[in-house]
Parts: C-alpha cells; sequence; structure tokens
C-alpha cells in the first residue's frame, strides 16, 4: 500500500532475492549494496514472524523481533521506518520500543515480559546484553527473530565486533531452535557464504562515474 502510494510498486532484483529466501522459513545473510533495500527484508521477515500466527483462538501473541544494530543514530532511523511501516501503514498492534544503550531502564522496557501484544525491540548489542542479564529466559523464550543490521562487522578485527559474535553465539545457544536469525550487510567476505546481489536502483546508477589514466 505505502508503495503505491509513493510511486513504487515493483520489488528491486536485490529485494527478490530476500523475499525468495524469507519464503523458506529459514535464517539466512543477505548481501546487498547500500541503498538496495535491504529494511525491506527485514519489515517483512517482522511481519512473517510475528502476524503470521492464527489468531482465530484469540490467544496471545507476544512474540518479540529483536533488531540489532551497531549504532544509536542507526537505532532512531530504523524506528522510523518501522513505524511507519508496521504501525501507520499497516495499522498493526505490533508495538515498536527502541533502546539504544546505557544503563538505563526505562518504563518500555519494565514492560516486555508482561507485553500482550508482538514487540519489535530495536536496540545496540550493549543493551541487547543488558536486556539478557536483566529478564533472562523470561525474556529470551519470546524472541522468535533475531536481525542483526551491519552483520559484517561481526568479521572486524576490533574489540567490539568481538562482543557482538560473542553476544551472536551466547543468544543461538539459549534462543529456540526454531527462532530465526537474518543478518543484513552491504559487503561480507565470501567464507560466509550469503545471499548476494550486486543490483542497485537506478537513482544510484545514474551518475556513476568511471576514469582511468
Amino acid at each position: 500500500k505505502l508503495n503505491f502510494l509513493e510511486n513504487k510498486t515493483l520489488a528491486w532484483t536485490s529485494q527478490i532475492v530476500g523475499i525468495e529466501e524469507l519464503a523458506k522459513n529459514e535464517s539466512f545473510l543477505l548481501c546487498t549494496p547500500t541503498g538496495s533495500g535491504k529494511t525491506t527484508i527485514a519489515e517483512l521477515a517482522i511481519i512473517q514472524n510475528l502476524l503470521s500466527k492464527n489468531i482465530s483462538d484469540n490467544s496471545i501473541n507476544d512474540s518479540i523481533a529483536l533488531y540489532i544494530v551497531p549504532k544509536r543514530a542507526l537505532a532512531a532511523e530504523v524506528e522510523f521506518k518501522l513505524s511507519k511501516i508496521l504501525t501507520q501503514n499497516l495499522n498493526t498492534n505490533i508495538q515498536i520500543t527502541s533502546l539504544y544503550g546505557g544503563n538505563d531502564y526505562g518504563p518500555d522496557e519494565i514492560s516486555i515480559t508482561e507485553a500482550i501484544h508482538p514487540f519489535v525491540l530495536i536496540c545496540t548489542q550493549e543493551k541487547t546484553d543488558a536486556l539478557i542479564r536483566l529478564f533472562g529466559n523470561e525474556f529470551l523464550e519470546k524472541v522468535k527473530l533475531v536481525i542483526i543490521d551491519e552483520a559484517h562487522n561481526i568479521n572486524s578485527e576490533d574489540s567490539r565486533a568481538f562482543c557482538l559474535e560473542t553476544l551472536i553465539t551466547r543468544l543461538k545457544m539459549k534462543l529456540k531452535a526454531n527462532t530465526r536469525f537474518i543478518g543484513l550487510s552491504a559487503f561480507i567476505g565470501s567464507k560466509d557464504r550469503p545471499i548476494k546481489s550486486d543490483y542497485r536502483s537506478t537513482r544510484q546508477t545514474i551518475g556513476r562515474l568511471y576514469y582511468s589514466p
């Protein structure tokens, strides 16, 4: 609906690759260029994992999608995009909360374990670690989807990348076997065997400059 209103009625080639992987209901790593629509794949994954259950039995759906970002600025950007799609446009009952890091704990965080609606938590890796320590299994048993934005940071050699890799390993050990992991990256090493697409939208192609001696 939103794409129609904004004159974007077609899925880009890079997005089609991601949609095909979503249809398999498996975890995957998507590697496409910056600006090629990776956030749309994350939006569809959230809709697929949090809203695809049978609602005829009126059971409480308190599933959580954990969206891990490397920086607070990116968390604010993701929150804006997801709110526009999931609450303003689709009018779903999904709650979206951004937790940017630090040692503060607000009311939204305390209410996580008492939520009766699907939840999207947009967190830095430090805040994710804090939530695990604070709520433990009571929080983890509700997590149905983990999205790691800028997943190429795992391959970096700095200490922050090591902490992220450790965090993802801990999550995989603690979460249920059917919890889905989706990594999003603009570039990543070949050893990771990602789902790749080199497609760039027309607005990126126009104006590209090549030069040689």
